[in-house]
């Protein structure tokens, strides 16, 4: 065949091929390298003016904070010796109007923290104009705030939020920290939370360094004030702070508002502010709110409004705060009589007082505390559809905090007890994603339940007979 040569042996092989023109292969392969390299790099210049395109229409397509916050001043020098003070980071520019959306923490690829910071932008522009209005401040412009989120572990203090101050070239600005494990979780009512911090937030904007010296029960009562004109917040405390028979809940809520202002403490400071506002009519908060955002002298600002000295106004307030909670805790006493009994485990008498109690107090403050009590015992008597009537009733009330832990671990026994076991794996990784884990009965309790839950599953798979490892303590949820 032409074009091939007989090798030794039989059989031919191709000739070799007609020399082409061109460059050597050699050349060929660094200029394709070449241009390759040429196109990665157009490419790459490409995204750069697209990337700077998006980052303009991202910054411009949000409220930006100046704008509709004000201007930022220099900083008080009186405001660097505080301890509640961040320096920012010059690199941290991811901003959506007040909201710093640069966090990248634990539960950053967690499904429930773009959902919750969703929220939370979408409550905030309402919360704003709540508290304007609330405090009577008319058209006065809302302070630069600005709003970041950290783990728990990084908070200075372990709240839900809180207000403090951070400096950006040499600017001070209002600054809420929002712990994200109690914001993924819903352990609290975002709405008025977000409305007390703002509060708080104008009113350290407003006076400055001066804002560190007025008494705290101003401060808090004042920013529970300003989250609405409700009394869920007593109702709350009652049940977090005075379900114990040895407890009477004026003596506990009203104790005097010059204390460290814990959070039982919060209920009487509020009280105060509800003690002018229902006495001498909301104008007068206003007339007071002016001047503690003005002067800063809450004793001259509370003589103004109400006549009577800084002493004088402390002992009618606390007077009066003592007759409202003992007035709303009118029930407290055939409640603890239940509670006496359960606690004495005399199961039978125990579970004919509380349906005596719900029967008679069908909007008592106790109700919730009774209910839960209640569902406990008829779990222990084998009743599973009798608790779950009472913790249903529990819940329609979105009940948070301790109560609604105590709802959840219910409906984990609930679930046990019918041996449905993908319920029982369900609820208690809703529990450990949701709840800090304290060590006590409810812990105890979802530690051995999961991999109970587990193994039950695994088997029932398998026919009872299973080769596959059992989850149980190992697993990263108790880690």
């Amino acid at each position: 065949m032409k074009g091939e040569e007989p090798v030794p042996g039989g059989g031919t092989t191709a000739a070799p091929p007609a020399a082409r023109k061109g460059p050597p292969p050699g050349n060929l392969a660094a200029r394709d390298i070449h241009g390759a390299l040429l196109i990665l790099l157009l490419a790459l210049l490409c995204g750069l003016v697209l990337s700077a395109a998006l980052a303009v229409w991202a910054v411009t397509s949000f409220t930006l904070l100046d704008e509709d916050y004000g201007a930022v001043p220099p900083p008080d020098p009186a405001h660097l010796g505080h301890t509640d003070v961040f320096v920012v980071d010059a690199k941290d520019r991811v901003v959506r109007g007040p909201v710093v959306a640069d966090y990248a923490g634990r539960y950053s690829r967690d499904p429930r923290w773009p959902l919750r910071l969703a929220e939370l932008e979408a409550e905030l522009p309402g919360a704003v104009e709540f508290v304007r209005e609330r405090l009577g401040l008319g058209d006065r412009p809302a302070p630069p705030f600005r709003i970041r989120f950290r783990d728990d572990e990084e908070m200075p203090s372990p709240l839900f939020m809180s207000v403090f101050q951070e400096l950006e070239g040499g600017a001070a600005r209002p600054l809420i920290v929002v712990g994200v494990d109690a914001l993924v979780a819903g352990r609290y009512d975002l709405k008025q939370t977000l409305r007390h911090e703002l509060a708080h937030c104008w009113h350290l904007w407003s006076l400055g360094a001066p804002f560190y010296a007025q008494p705290r029960w101003i401060q808090e009562g004042l920013a529970d004030w300003a989250t609405g004109p409700d009394c869920d917040r007593l109702r709350r405390l009652y049940l977090d702070e005075c379900g114990s028979p040895d407890i009477d809940p004026a003596a506990v809520l009203v104790n005097g508002m010059d204390g460290r202002q814990e959070r039982r403490d919060y209920g009487e400071s509020w009280l105060a502010f509800l003690m002018i506002e229902r006495e001498f009519g909301i104008s007068a908060v206003h007339g007071l709110v002016a001047g503690l955002f003005s002067e800063g002298s809450p004793q001259v600002a509370l003589q103004r409004v109400t006549g009577w000295d800084y002493e004088e106004f402390k002992r009618r307030a606390r007077a009066w705060a003592a007759d409202l909670v003992r007035e709303e805790t009118g029930d407290w006493a055939a409640y603890v009589a239940a509670k006496r009994g359960y606690l004495a485990k005399e199961h039978d008498a125990a579970e004919a007082a509380y349906d005596t109690y719900l029967r008679e107090y069908p909007s008592g403050a106790f109700r919730a505390l009774a209910l839960a009590e209640s569902a406990d015992l008829r779990l222990l008597r084998g009743d599973p559809d009798g608790a779950r009537a009472r913790v249903d009733a529990i819940a329609s009330a979105a009940p948070v905090g301790a109560l609604a832990r105590r709802c959840l671990h219910l409906r984990i026994r609930i679930a046990r007890a019918e041996k449905d076991w993908p319920a029982v794996e369900r609820l208690c990784l809703d529990f450990i994603h949701d709840f800090e884990w304290d060590d006590n009965g409810a812990t105890r309790d979802v530690r051995t339940a999961l991999p109970e839950a587990r193994r039950k599953m695994l088997r029932a798979k398998e026919g009872g007979i299973t080769s596959e490892p059992v989850p149980g303590e190992a697993d990263p949820e108790f880690r």
